[in-house]
This record gives C-alpha cells, structure tokens and sequence, in this order.
C-alpha cells in the first residue's frame, strides 16, 4: 500500500484530513509515526509560500509524499490580521484556549458594521523530488459576538 505524509502533529488536523482522505487506497502517516521531530519554521509571508516549503521539507526529509498546509482568519476591520499570523497571533506558545479568549475579546470590540471576515487555506502536496501541487479553499463570513459551538481541539478558530 502506497503511504502519504501528513506533515502535522495537530491531532485534529490529522484525523479530519484522514476522514477525507479515507477511501482513497494510501496508508496515512503522521510526522510522529514516521520518527520526524524536527519542527519546520513557517517564515513566509503567505499561506502559499509557508504550505509549499513545509511540504517539501518533509517530503524530502521522510522520502514520501507529504500534504502540508497553512491557513488562517482574516477579518476586514483588523485590516485582514491576523492573517499568516493567525497561529502565533498572541505568541508562538498560545494555546487554543488562549487565542480563543483574545479573539473573543476582539469580536466584543469590532464594529457591528464591519465584522466581515475570510478563511483562507492552502494545502500543498509535496513530491520528494521537489515537485509541488497547491490547492486554495476560502470561506465568507462574519465574525459573531460570542462563539456559538463548542471548541474542536486544534482548530481555535471554528466557532
């Protein structure tokens, strides 16, 4: 069976891409099971440049193809921050727990008239010979006052 990377150690990043990625014929490899403890640095100005790099870092340090992403909230008052930032927006360290707390605290702040706000993904599939494909997903919304659903981990945002 041919294996695939999936360049995370988000456990619900992971076990949402194996659900859709689940009839396809591939055996599913997280950075843990492969042994790779290596962190790669997302240094990149956009979600393409950081989801293209990461992709390739570990294709070619595991020898396999590997799926990468980077994404992030974008919101129209904030004049589109967090953005690339989103994950570190409070500091590298923060938690889900407190990024969700400072985004509530700026969704009591926006205006009322201008709460509008985008999602933004790129997820990228990296060859171990360098060769790279990328795909863009957005989502449209508002940003709501309080969070109505329940926190997933490892997805801060999705509320």
């Amino acid at each position: 069976m041919k294996k695939l990377l999936i360049a995370t150690r988000n456990m619900g990043k992971l076990q949402e891409i194996s659900k859709f990625l689940s009839d396809l014929p591939l055996k599913l490899l997280s950075l843990i099971d492969v042994g790779i403890m290596e962190e790669f640095e997302e240094k990149g100005r956009t979600y393409l440049e950081n989801s293209q790099k990461k992709a390739i870092f570990y294709a070619k340090k595991s020898k396999l193809p590997t799926i990468a992403d980077d994404g992030g909230l974008e919101i129209d008052a904030l004049s589109g921050a967090p953005g690339v930032k989103s994950r570190r927006w409070v500091g590298f360290e923060a938690t889900d727990e407190e990024l969700i707390e400072h985004m509530k605290k700026v969704a009591r702040e926006l205006p009322d008239r201008n709460r509008k706000a985008l999602f933004k993904v790129v997820i990228s599939l990296a060859l171990p010979n360098g060769k790279v494909f990328s795909v863009t997903g957005k989502v449209e919304g508002i940003i709501a006052k309080e969070p109505k659903i329940q926190h997933v981990q490892g997805f801060p945002y999705r509320h």
